[in-house]
C-alpha cells in the first residue's frame, strides 16, 4: 500500500529542523508530541485541507489542490483550525467547536492538538501562544 503516496512523517522531521533553525518556539513542544504520537502512515490525507480549498460542487463538496501523504487523518485537521487566513485562532470558543466536530466525525482529540501544536511549529509559529493553549 502507499505507492504513489509517500509517508509524511520524514517530511515533518525535515520541516522541524528548518523551523528550529528559523527560531520557531514550538519546536522542543511539537518534537516531544511527535515522538509520543507514534506518527502512523495508514491514511492518505489531503496534506492542505482549509476552507478555500472545500469547494461545493452542486449538492456535494469536494476537496482540491491535494498535497497528498501517507498519515494519521488527524494531520489534516490543524490547516482547518488556523483558516481562513484571517482567523489567527483568536476565537478559542470556535476553535474548539471545530476541534469537538472533527471528533464528533471520529477523530481524536488528542492527535488533532497534537499535530496542530507539530504543525504550527513550522506553518503557523507567530501563533504559538494560541496554538500551546491547546494542549
Amino acid at each position: 500500500m502507499g505507492s504513489p503516496f509517500r509517508p509524511v512523517t520524514p517530511e515533518v522531521q525535515r520541516w522541524l529542523d528548518d523551523a528550529e533553525r528559523d527560531g520557531s518556539e514550538l519546536v522542543p513542544l511539537a518534537r516531544d508530541l511527535f515522538a509520543e504520537l507514534d506518527p502512523g502512515a495508514d491514511w492518505i490525507v489531503h496534506g492542505d485541507f482549509h476552507h478555500h480549498n472545500i469547494l461545493r460542487h452542486g449538492d456535494r463538496f469536494v476537496a482540491i489542490d491535494p498535497k497528498p501523504y501517507l498519515a494519521d487523518r488527524e494531520y489534516d485537521v490543524p490547516s482547518f483550525l488556523w483558516n481562513p487566513r484571517d482567523s489567527r485562532m483568536e476565537d478559542s470558543d470556535q476553535t474548539e467547536r471545530r476541534i469537538a466536530a472533527f471528533v464528533a466525525a471520529g477523530l481524536d482529540d488528542f492527535r488533532i492538538r497534537a499535530w496542530t501544536v507539530i504543525r504550527g511549529a513550522y506553518l503557523r509559529p507567530g501563533y504559538a501562544d494560541k496554538i500551546r493553549a491547546l494542549i
